[in-house]
């Protein structure tokens, strides 16, 4: 159902992410709802670089491009992103869960990749009760049809992924 990999990354592409995503300059966004099923409250920032094959915000700073590599690299295929954002979230008191959902409803072609940028006691879970830990330089990757949740940290301050949507070009 799901592949985990650890040290997803080259330490230096790895190294390029997370210092262009906590740069003082990285536009974030705030998301009233972390997605449909999310309830009042449940709230992230996000950085949107593609939305439904359109690019919305510049590509030039090479995180969506390094993940991307990394994946033609391993499906030796090329793959096409469908979608692909960074997401912030904020620490908690006690984990909630962000409400159980689907990255694409009607594709059973689509694969999602979660690429965690530091350790936390937040993970994603499925619907099944599976729990995946948030490592940092770890990939998660999974059918984007599959549903599944952030569970929130109560560790750290911010907790950060890169979510991408894509499947075989």
């Amino acid at each position: 159902m799901y592949k985990v990999i650890d040290n997803f990354l080259n330490h230096g592409d790895f190294e390029k992410i997370v210092n262009t995503i906590n740069n003082a300059n990285y536009k974030w966004v705030l998301w009233e709802k972390a997605n449909t099923k999310s309830q009042e409250g449940q709230f992230q920032f996000a950085h949107v670089y593609i939305q439904r094959n359109t690019i919305v915000e510049s590509l030039d700073d090479n995180v969506v491009y390094l993940i991307m590599k990394k994946l033609t690299e391993l499906y030796k295929k090329t793959q096409a992103v469908t979608r692909a954002r960074t997401n912030l979230f904020l620490k908690t008191d006690n984990p909630i869960g962000f409400g159980y959902h689907k990255d694409i409803e009607d594709s059973e072609t689509h694969e999602t990749i979660l690429y965690y940028l530091e350790d936390s006691n937040g993970c994603t879970q499925f619907k099944t009760g599976e729990k995946i830990e948030s490592k940092a330089n770890r990939a998660l990757i999974f059918p984007a049809h599959i549903e599944h949740q952030t569970l929130s940290h109560t560790d750290i301050i911010f907790r950060k992924n890169v979510n991408i949507n894509f499947r075989e070009a």
